[in-house]
């Protein structure tokens, strides 16, 4: 899998990376998603297993 989701996001160019460490990335997305939850009116209840975090990291990418 490779992504921009672990780089930092003040960063002027983004690159794609590998994603070695699927715990690192797992967590990267529980972390999104609270944030999300707080901010928002309507929260989601997700759970993020793995193939749907490939999902949504195919989707970020079509949408950038």
């Amino acid at each position: 899998m490779f992504t921009d989701i672990l780089t930092p996001v003040g960063t002027p160019k983004r690159p794609y990376e590998e994603i070695l460490d699927r715990d690192r990335l797992t967590k990267a997305c529980e972390e999104a998603l609270e944030t999300y939850n707080m901010m928002g009116e309507k929260p989601m209840d997700l759970v993020l297993f793995s193939f749907a975090i490939e999902h949504l990291l195919v989707i970020e990418r079509i949408i950038k």
